[in-house]
């Protein structure tokens, strides 16, 4: 199963009126796709949690990312999109136990970003190895983890503490030099995740 290319565009400037109609169309087959997931191309199923987070069907987009880790479809697209829509929903800690169980994640060359001494977004910047999709889901996989420390210790109690932490996130970022790609799709999904279009 292929979804035109269009829907592919990952460094689109804005999201444009087609490319959501496109992605709510995406979202709409959802259950077909996920029947079909393990013979489906692991972009599809990135467009499919895309396309979840695109709608703002945080909960549902959480359930098909649990159905497509249960059938061994991870990818760094896949967990990228599950932390975004557990933090639409405000769950820093159904984020946290998605980090914990990722096989990708916990990968010997990914441990050094899990320790608080040495987990800080200069250090992954540094890695030119790094596509796409892995850049995103270890900068949210860094983010989180710092999120859920401060949620410990009882700083996240205020209303807004996610969106002032989301801002303070792509401040940093942005001030380290990462990509336009990168930026713009991170400040794209705080759009979603915060509700800040309406």
């Amino acid at each position: 199963m292929k979804f035109p290319d269009k829907a592919d565009a990952l460094d689109d400037e804005t999201v444009t009126p087609e490319k959501t109609e496109e992605l709510s169309d995406i979202w709409k087959r959802r259950e077909e796709i996920l029947t079909e997931c393990e013979t489906a191309e692991p972009i599809d199923l990135r467009r499919l949690m895309e396309a979840g987070l695109a709608v703002k069907a945080f909960e549902e987009t959480i359930s098909a990312g649990r159905r497509l880790l249960s059938k061994n479809r991870e990818t760094m697209g896949i967990i990228y999109y599950l932390i975004l829509a557990c933090l639409g929903k405000k769950d820093v800690f159904l984020a946290m136990s998605f980090i914990k169980k990722s096989r990708l994640l916990n990968r010997d060359e990914f441990r050094e970003f899990h320790s608080r001494e040495s987990s800080n977004y200069s250090t992954l910047w540094g890695r030119t190895d790094t596509d796409f999709d892995t850049m995103l889901a270890l900068l949210m996989m860094i983010f989180t983890e710092g999120l859920a420390r401060e949620i410990t210790i009882g700083s996240g109690e205020e209303p807004d503490f996610l969106l002032v932490r989301y801002f303070d996130f792509l401040n940093s970022l942005c001030e380290i030099g990462y990509s336009h790609e990168i930026m713009n799709e991170l400040q794209q999904a705080m759009a979603i995740i915060f509700d800040l279009n309406d």
